[in-house]
């Protein structure tokens, strides 16, 4: 359809209408996914929002297609579809040009902590962190091979733990400023820690962001002088070194609760005998 605008441009709009899509109807339209992008993972996150009911159809993007029937946008969503066996409403728009492939997706993604802020929570970023950190633990991945969840499963994961919320406070940021931990790691861990023994896990906590009061090769005194020189020593970041921080706290917390010293903790993932990751007890 043409539209004259004002007599200076003519538009031709492309077709939209809202479609019921379930897996045979995903199945074909992949078959015009002919020019695209490499299929990301989050579709396995958008297949578990779909399969359990809190994929929200009516605010996401349509499903888009060319002039000449190619899909150009979707096929994560028509791939979570067939994975989760569900059908649900799409808006569909046909009759775009190629070109505007090129300026799709650029936009920024609304991250949790954007969401947590909305909702008015305080300390949002951290409490955004501290549910994800929480949500990693509890399936069991050890923070290693870390799963991957959509806001929707996060917010339902912080509707089930409201008591994440006392977690992500000023208290673990006085902690965080008194050793070489994060406050996200802090924070996620004095909650599941918690979990095993909460008197011990407060315990354990606010000694470690005290300076004074502790003995040598005493856990906690040895998790502090081991964090500070690896944080020496590295002077950088990233997903290995989180990993690492983690690893040393799990095992100080397991020597705290077997009254056992210990000169300096170590950890080693890779190599000839990669070292699993420590369970905490």
């Amino acid at each position: 359809m043409n539209m004259n605008m004002n007599d200076e441009q003519t538009y031709d709009l492309p077709t939209p209408e809202w479609v019921m899509v379930g897996p045979a109807e995903a199945s074909t339209m992949l078959e015009a996914n002919t020019h695209n992008r490499n299929l990301k993972s989050k579709h396995r996150q958008y297949a578990d929002d779909m399969a359990n009911g809190s994929w929200r159809w009516e605010i996401c993007d349509p499903l888009r297609f060319s002039d000449c029937g190619v899909l150009l946008d979707g096929q994560n969503r028509l791939q979570a579809v067939i994975l989760s066996g569900v059908t649900l409403p799409f808006l569909v728009v046909r009759g775009l040009p190629m070109t505007t492939q090129t300026v799709m997706d650029t936009g920024v993604g609304r991250k949790l902590g954007d969401v947590l802020k909305l909702q008015g929570e305080d300390h949002y970023n951290a409490l955004a962190t501290v549910v994800r950190l929480c949500w990693e633990l509890g399936r069991g991945t050890g923070f290693i091979n870390k799963g991957k969840a959509s806001n929707s499963t996060l917010l339902a994961f912080l509707a089930d733990n409201p008591d994440l919320r006392l977690y992500a406070t000023n208290t673990q940021r006085r902690v965080a400023d008194s050793c070489d931990l994060p406050q996200s790691i802090i924070a996620g861990f004095w909650w599941t820690l918690a979990k095993i023994d909460k008197e011990d896990a407060d315990d354990f906590f606010t000694r470690l962001g005290q300076e004074a009061g502790h003995l040598e090769s005493e856990p906690i005194f040895e998790l502090r002088r081991t964090l500070s020189k690896y944080a020496d020593a590295k002077k950088g970041g990233g997903e290995r070194d989180r990993l690492w921080m983690m690893a040393v706290t799990v095992k100080a917390w397991n020597a705290y609760r077997d009254g056992r010293t210990v000169a300096l903790y170590k950890w080693s993932p890779g190599g000839r005998n990669p070292e699993a990751f420590p369970v905490a007890r």
